[in-house]
């Protein structure tokens, strides 16, 4: 949020008036004689905190149902909010989120509210902990929504058995020699599919269909190869300008109708690595998965890479690269999408809007950035 303005960052006073449910009756009674009273004026005149006037009005069939069973009519609520000003702004900036229909998940709630702390001077008094978040959102009734892994039944013993079998496929070869290829999926596009929303908020969204598909090569002493990107179109628009529209930001891209790994693709790679290992006088281990966009015939066509494909269906168990590396890749582009959307508060366009501006060139180098060359 660029500003906000009228919100104070002293601690909530402990003589700040807690209405009883007679006075919540009262106040709600005032506001049905006088609508046009904002709800800060409301809390001026009953001397309570305007998220209190907040619940009070939203609860207010209840407190009237409560009054008229005759409960008692000096209750008060048990405790108050601390921080009440942050905590205004904080909704504030929430509820304009959510009208654009931007997915807001926890930390991201967490990281605005320290900003906002930040620009009332009082980020040393508050802390955005978990306990706070889980507060904020029982308060407001917030819940996660899905807006729109993979760990399948694998054998114990097939995984056993590879690892027995593994031990003797590696032998002689060092840490820097055993490799590890898988790819993944990105819409890179895609807003994050769970949001923090109001329970009574049913609202969905289409998915991003738009799609470019990652693979990874890395080894068993921490060193990695660029990345290769698969995308729909030989030529995007993008791409215009570049020199090297095979290798934009320096990462080979190749393209066909579906953005999926093949058996053509995946040779073309493989015999690009190959060449390159010859003129180094290296060999190594190139561990696959036995899908059918990788050919059986691979395993006896390199001079430089022997490779061993892993047993199938079970990748989620045994692929080195499913271990943290790919998961860890999509949270940070997730971070990167997230902080596209962040500029919300500086335009007038949806989230959708704003993702569609992300191209495949913005994709690769955000990519980069974050790491995955």
């Amino acid at each position: 949020m660029a500003s906000v303005p009228g919100f104070s960052c002293s601690k909530k006073s402990s003589t700040r008036n807690e209405l009883t449910l007679k006075e919540r009756v009262d106040l709600i009674d005032y506001q049905k004689k006088n609508p046009a009273t904002s709800s800060r004026k409301l809390a001026e005149i009953f001397k309570c905190g305007r998220t209190q006037v907040l619940q009070v009005l939203k609860k207010k069939d209840t407190i009237f149902e409560q009054f008229k069973s005759n409960a008692p009519g000096d209750r008060k609520r048990k405790r108050g909010t601390q921080f009440e000003e942050i905590n205004d702004a904080v909704f504030t900036w929430y509820s304009l989120a959510r009208q654009r229909n931007v997915p807001i998940s926890g930390p991201k709630l967490q990281e605005e509210a320290m900003k906002i702390a930040e620009k009332l001077s009082c980020s040393s008094q508050f802390k955005a902990s978990n306990g706070w978040l889980q507060s904020f959102k029982k308060h407001h009734k917030l819940k996660q929504l899905t807006v729109s892994g993979e760990a399948a039944d694998v054998s114990e013993e097939t995984v056993e058995n590879w690892h027995e079998r593994l031990k003797l496929i590696l032998a002689g070869y060092k840490a820097e020699d055993i490799w590890n290829e898988d790819e993944t999926g990105c819409f890179y596009r895609a807003l994050p599919e769970k949001t923090l929303a109001e329970k009574k908020e049913c609202r969905g969204g289409k998915k991003s269909k738009d799609r470019i598909t990652v693979a990874f090569f890395a080894n068993s002493a921490g060193g990695k190869e660029a990345p290769i990107v698969i995308g729909k179109h030989a030529k995007p628009r993008c791409f215009k300008g570049l020199n090297n529209i095979k290798q934009p930001a320096g990462i080979p891209y190749y393209s066909n109708q579906k953005a999926w790994m093949n058996t053509d693709i995946m040779n073309n790679v493989l015999s690009t690595l190959n060449q390159k290992l010859g003129k180094q006088k290296r060999n190594i281990l190139l561990l696959l998965d036995n899908v059918s966009s990788h050919d059986p015939a691979l395993k006896n066509k390199f001079s430089n890479i022997k490779v061993v494909f892993l047993p199938k269906n079970t990748t989620s168990k045994l692929q080195p690269l499913d271990a943290g590396i790919i998961k860890n890749f999509k949270v940070h582009y997730r971070r990167l999408l997230q902080h596209t959307l962040s500029k919300i508060d500086t335009t007038d366009l949806t989230a959708s809007a704003i993702a569609k501006s992300i191209d495949i060139l913005t994709a690769i180098r955000g990519s980069i950035r974050h790491g995955i060359k």
